[in-house]
Parts: structure tokens; sequence; C-alpha cells
């Protein structure tokens, strides 16, 4: 009679541990079914992080090689238009500034640091050739105020064959006691003929 008793108890068991497990294996596949849509999103977040960190480094290294890049540039300095050549960051190699007003025109051009002989207040000579053309200006030597480079300055008349070192030329040479420079007029693009108006224009 206990067996038979008994019988039933063990039935009413089993029939309920089913029940009682299903409520964990119920969570258990939810919480593997929520990873599983929360994976893709973390790893879209994580693929779109490095994607904006790469492009962050390479806009840095497009600005460094920007600001590192020696280009033809124009501005002014109150009436006198100015072209230059050089990098952002650094003084100009060779710049030009005009006087419109008195016909003018003022060429600076780095020399060598420490050349030999050269000392800031003494003569010095810039030669500019382009192709067949060729300019010469006598200036005199000053130190630069952020280094210790030495600058050449020197004024003269503007006149057409000054104008014509800017054209029908891919380069430009620019030669100072101790240093002679080859600079690309390629990147000059309408800068200089710009340049040449603005220097005629009030004559």
């Amino acid at each position: 009679m206990r067996r038979l008793a008994r019988r039933p108890i063990a039935i009413l068991i089993a029939l309920l541990l089913p029940l009682i497990a299903w409520p964990d294996a119920v969570s258990a596949q939810s919480r593997t079914e929520i990873a599983a849509k929360q994976k893709p999103r973390q790893s879209k977040a994580k693929l779109k992080a490095k994607q904006d960190a790469k492009t962050k480094k390479k806009g840095s290294k497009e600005k460094a090689a920007s600001a590192d890049a020696r280009i033809w540039s124009t501005s002014r300095e109150g009436a006198s238009p100015v072209l230059q050549y050089g990098k952002a960051t650094e003084e100009a190699i060779v710049s030009f500034s005009c006087q419109p007003d008195s016909g003018l025109v003022r060429v600076i051009a780095v020399a060598a640091s420490g050349t030999r002989g050269l000392r800031a207040g003494d003569g010095a000579r810039i030669r500019l050739m382009s192709g067949r053309n060729r300019f010469e200006v006598a200036g005199t030597a000053f130190a630069s105020e952020k280094g210790p480079a030495l600058f050449i300055s020197g004024t003269t008349r503007i006149a057409p064959r000054f104008f014509a070192l800017f054209k029908n030329s891919e380069t430009m040479t620019v030669e100072v006691p101790g240093r002679t420079t080859g600079i690309s007029l390629k990147s000059l693009g309408p800068r200089g003929e710009q340049f040449e108006r603005a220097c005629l224009g009030r004559r």
C-alpha cells in the first residue's frame, strides 16, 4: 500500500520539475537573444569609433602636410600687393611686394644661414632666373626676427621683364650669396597675373 501511495507523489514531482525549470530556461534563452541583438550594435559602435579615429588621424596628417608644404600665396600689406613662396608656418623663401604709387617692387629672399662673410648690413645681390629671363636686384642683408637666418632685401623699379619671370616657365631660380634655390611655378596659377594687375593698377 505504501508503495502505491508513493507512486502518485513521484509522478506529481516528475510533472512539476519541468514547470519549475521552465522559467530559468526561458530567462536564459531571453538573455541569449538580447545578447545576440546587442552584439551587432556594439560591433557597429566599435567600427564607427575606429573609422572616426582613422578619419581624425588622416585629417591631422593632411593638415600637417598642408602646413609643411611650400606654396605660392598672395596678400596685401597696406596698399602693397604681395606675392610670396614658402611654408605657411615659416618666413617666405622669396617674396615680392609692389608700391603702385611709386612704381617700385621690393624683393626679399632668404640667404643661407651662416653664409661666410655675409653679415647683417652687408650689401648683396638677388638674382632671379626663369627660362631666358633674368632679373637682378641690389639689396642689403638683414637678420631674421624668428631665427638665425639672414635675408636680403632690395628695391627696384617695376619693369616688364620682372613680370616675365612668372610666365612661360615651370621653374624660377633664386640666387643669393651662398644659396641657390629652385622654385616651382606650376602651383602659381593665376596668382602671377593677379599680382601683375595689382602692381600696375594704380600707375
